[in-house]
């Protein structure tokens, strides 16, 4: 009779929730005209609404425009800007992690390096909540515009929005020009983050009762420099705390654990102020970390790094 000695080791698939952002067009690529101010004596508008309906889960959300001279025979729209395609083709070929993505650093920097071509007349587009559109179509100067949606006697353009990302929104186009008028080609999109449940072999707990498994840390486990899927981070043993994406753009702040959270404050220097992030730690062996941001008190991304240096 032989005896035969087997470990097990027992492995629980997750079923964690994750929130994937995925630029979405919201309707369908618009054209305006915007008559000659001369033209505004016979009642034709120098200044036109477009409604923009948001759908819902957007984060955040980015319009681009470009003029032409309206000509005789002109075509209503003219040839499309393609601004939610190129958003993604942009996102994909920068981020080659998993199914989250840090979007408000990749997004912004995807959208800011899209070339549009160049318009042929110079206009004014503004984005507006329902209040100050109204005062906007009624030329009255008390009107506001949203934060990143000033543009002043420019032919073409990109706008990122944040901070209104619920409702209705409405992009002001005004034409200046006394002599000239201008169809607007204008497309709108939106980055939502979309619902997704991950239960497969790629995305494991491990089993409580294993070695390097624990719901509570120590953060003497967490200094040191770590990589995931588009960032270098450091967690010094001081609590500062230092980040470079992989576009370049770098924050600095200081950490800190609370149990089983990594706790972020990063230093914004407009302000001189320290924003609060908070990721939950899903997993942690020593030289893997899977973390989740926690948005609002809400389970957002996910994240996997991994330590490159102590």
């Amino acid at each position: 009779m032989f005896l035969v000695f087997a470990t097990i080791h027992q492995f629980i698939f997750s079923q964690t929730i994750i929130y994937v952002p995925k630029p979405v067009d919201v309707g369908i690529p618009q054209s305006v005209k915007a008559y000659r101010t001369l033209n505004s004596i016979v009642g034709d508008k120098s200044k036109v609404l477009i409604e923009v309906a948001l759908p819902p889960g957007t984060v955040e959300w980015y319009f681009s425009f470009k003029t032409r001279r309206d000509k005789e025979g002109e075509a209503a729209m003219g040839n499309a800007i393609g601004l939610t395609t190129k958003i993604a083709a942009l996102l994909t070929s920068s981020y080659t992690g998993g199914a989250s993505v840090k979007f408000s650093g990749l997004a912004e920097s995807a959208v800011k390096s899209i070339v549009i071509t160049r318009g042929e007349v110079p206009i004014n587009v503004y984005a507006f909540d329902l209040y100050n559109a109204q005062l906007f179509l009624n030329g009255d100067d008390r009107s506001r515009v949203l934060n990143g949606s000033y543009n002043v006697s420019k032919s073409h353009g990109n706008s990122i929005i944040k901070g209104y990302n619920t409702g209705t929104a409405y992009i002001g186009v005004d034409n200046p020009n006394l002599k000239t008028t201008v169809w607007v080609d204008v497309e709108v999109t939106a980055m939502v983050l979309e619902k997704k449940i991950i239960n497969d072999p790629e995305h494991v707990q491990r089993n409580p009762n294993e070695p390097g498994y624990s719901k509570t840390y120590n953060k003497s486990e967490f200094i040191g420099t770590w990589k995931d899927e588009n960032s270098t981070f450091t967690m010094a043993n001081d609590g500062s705390f230092s980040l470079r994406f992989d576009t370049g753009k770098t924050l600095s702040g200081k950490w800190d654990l609370d149990e089983n959270q990594l706790i972020f404050n990063l230093f914004n220097v407009q302000s001189n102020t320290y924003k609060k992030d908070i990721y939950k730690i899903i997993f942690w062996d020593g030289t893997n970390l899977r973390y989740q941001y926690i948005r609002n008190g809400i389970d957002s991304e996910v994240f996997n790094a991994k330590k490159i240096s102590q």
